[in-house]
C-alpha cells in the first residue's frame, strides 16, 4: 500500500515538473517571438525618424530583414511545437501581432502589420493548422481577423474574415472559406452566386466622416453555428448601406437568400 501511495506520489511530482517546464518553454518561444517582432518596429521608427543626410543606412531593407527574421522564427516555433496551436500568446498579442483560432483549436492564422507599405497598410501572415500532424505555412497579404467554422457531414469548414486599408478613406472587409484536404488548407468553393462557385467574397467602402444613423459599423456576421453568414450590402458609390445580403448554408452549398417583394393589388 505504501509502495503505491509512493508510485502515486512520484507520477504526480512528475506531471507537474513538466507541466512546469512546458510553461517555462512557451513563454521562452513567446519573449524570443517578441523580441524579434520589436526589431520591425525598431528598424520602421528609424527609417522615419532618421534627418540625417549623411546617414546612408538603407533602413527599408532592415525593415524587410527584421520582418524575414520574424517570420522564420514564428515558422520556427508554430511547426515544431504543438502547444503553439492553443497558447494564447499575449504579450505577442500586445506587442501587435493578431492571433485568429479557430473554435475547434485545428487551425490559426498569425497576422502583423510589415511596416513596408508606406501609407498603404501591408500584412503578413502564417496559418498554422494540426492535421495528422502540426504544421504551418507563410503567406503574402490579408490573414484573418476571426475565424469561425462549420461542421458539415463529417467535414469542417472554417470560415476566415479578414479586413484592411487601402488609401487612406478606403478600406476592405471578407469572408473565405478553407478546408482540409490531403492534409493541406485548401479553397472551399462553397458560396453559390449566379455565375460561378467562390470560396471568397469581398468588398471595399469608404469610411464614413460622420456617424451615419443605423448603422453599428458591423459589416460581416455569422450565426447559427456558421449556418448563416451576412454581409453588408456597399452602394455603387462605395457607400456602406443599411441593408444585408444574407448566404445561407443548405447542406451544400451557402446560397443568397432572396427577398420576395410584397405585391401591390391595384383596385379596380
Amino acid at each position: 500500500m505504501k509502495n503505491n501511495i509512493l508510485i502515486i506520489s512520484f507520477l504526480l511530482v512528475f506531471i507537474l515538473i513538466g507541466g512546469a517546464a512546458l510553461a517555462q518553454d512557451i513563454k521562452n518561444i513567446e519573449h524570443d517571438l517578441v523580441m524579434a517582432f520589436h526589431q520591425i518596429d525598431s528598424a520602421y521608427n528609424k527609417e522615419y525618424r532618421n534627418h540625417d543626410d549623411n546617414d546612408t543606412t538603407d533602413y527599408a531593407s532592415l525593415v524587410e530583414l527584421a520582418n524575414d527574421e520574424f517570420q522564420e522564427k514564428l515558422l520556427d516555433a508554430t511547426s515544431k511545437y504543438p502547444e503553439t496551436l492553443t497558447y494564447g500568446f499575449p504579450a505577442l498579442q500586445e506587442a501587435g501581432v493578431s492571433v485568429a483560432t479557430a473554435p475547434d483549436h485545428k487551425f490559426r492564422c498569425y497576422t502583423w502589420d510589415t511596416r513596408t507599405g508606406g501609407s498603404y497598410i501591408m500584412h503578413a501572415a502564417i496559418y498554422q493548422y494540426d492535421h495528422n500532424g502540426i504544421a504551418s505555412y507563410a503567406e503574402e497579404g490579408d490573414g484573418y481577423d476571426e475565424l469561425d467554422e462549420l461542421n458539415t457531414n463529417g467535414q469542417t469548414i472554417y470560415i476566415g474574415f479578414y479586413s484592411g486599408r487601402g488609401m487612406t478613406t478606403l478600406f476592405y472587409q471578407g469572408v473565405s472559406l478553407v478546408e482540409f484536404r490531403n492534409d493541406s488548407i485548401v479553397p472551399a468553393e462553397l458560396f453559390k452566386t449566379n455565375k460561378k462557385l467562390l470560396s471568397n467574397i469581398n468588398f471595399e467602402y469608404y469610411l464614413p466622416t460622420s456617424n451615419e444613423e443605423g448603422l453599428d459599423g458591423a459589416l460581416l456576421k455569422c450565426d447559427d453555428n456558421g449556418k448563416t453568414i451576412r454581409i453588408r450590402v456597399i452602394n455603387g458609390k462605395e457607400k456602406v448601406t443599411r441593408n444585408w445580403i444574407t448566404y445561407k448554408f443548405d447542406g451544400q452549398y451557402y446560397v443568397p437568400l432572396i427577398r420576395k417583394k410584397n405585391k401591390i393589388k391595384k383596385k379596380g
